[in-house]
């Protein structure tokens, strides 16, 4: 294994583990930065690993660093996917252990009829790469990225390490779990998102729901008084200005006898 490699495995607050890579040591701009993320890689080869939730052992062969580094899919990325691979390099063997969601298929190459003639397996892997501050130079955030891990099964029976596939940069929770601390990614940015997100809620549901209500009530009681010369204290405790009528109003607002009836109705 490499020595000196400031890499983590961390938690997120859904309980699933990502890798936490703290130093961003390969750009990825050029061919020459390529040419060092094979030669690292080569420092793994005769190494395994094992995924913690399979205990299955990953084998690092000599195909490896070429394929990461050269292989077609490689040299189509760009930009921050690319620059994310090369520093992927550096936690290969954190990426096996949190390996999860293994999927088979058979083999459907020609050259790979030996080295992959039991199939292939991909597995699911996410990682987290440092974003600097152009100004301070310190950490201001933590871009989050899923991948595949692409596994073969050889004649041998051993499973090798092939690539590493399908970068995509996604989200992440307000915090990950590190230990009994937190680690805290982009907190201020979504505290502030959440707490826009509930004012805006709640207004919209005022304009929406209690006003109409409200001043359809108000309109409401509002011509009624108007057309009866009742009170509005009287007719929300559903009482006639004058009790010795015996006549009262009822919760809908129509007025009655003493007995409940109604003028009109027997």
């Amino acid at each position: 294994m490499i020595e000196n490699r400031n890499v983590n495995i961390i938690t997120d607050a859904d309980g699933k583990k990502l890798v936490l890579i703290n130093d961003i040591r390969f750009k990825a701009k050029v061919r020459d930065d390529w040419s060092a993320v094979e030669e690292y890689l080569k420092e793994y080869i005769g190494d395994f690993y094992e995924i913690e939730e399979t205990s299955e052992k990953i084998f690092i062969s000599a195909d490896f660093p070429d394929e990461y580094a050269s292989s077609e899919s490689r040299i189509a990325l760009k930009g921050a996917v690319a620059k994310a691979k090369a520093n992927a390099a550096q936690a290969i063997p954190e990426l096996i252990r949190i390996a999860t969601n293994s999927k088979h298929e058979a083999n459907r190459k020609e050259k790979h009829k030996t080295d992959a003639v039991y199939g292939w397996y991909r597995y699911n892997i996410r990682f987290a790469l440092p974003v600097y501050d152009d100004k301070t130079g310190k950490v201001a955030r933590h871009n989050i990225y899923s991948a595949s891990m692409l596994v073969r099964h050889a004649n041998d029976g051993r499973k090798y390490l092939y690539d590493i596939l399908a970068i995509k940069k996604g989200g992440c929770k307000k915090s990950c779990v590190y230990g009994e601390k937190s680690f805290l990614i982009g907190i201020r940015y979504v505290e502030i998102h959440c707490q826009i997100s509930l004012l805006l809620c709640c207004r919209i549901s005022f304009l929406i729901i209690v006003l109409p209500v409200y001043l359809f009530l108000y309109t409401y009681i509002k011509f009624f008084v108007h057309q009866s010369g009742i009170s509005r204290k009287e007719i929300l405790c559903g009482r006639c200005p004058h009790p010795a009528s015996g006549i009262r109003l009822d919760i809908s607002g129509n007025t009655a006898n003493a007995d409940g009836i109604r003028p009109g109705h027997s």
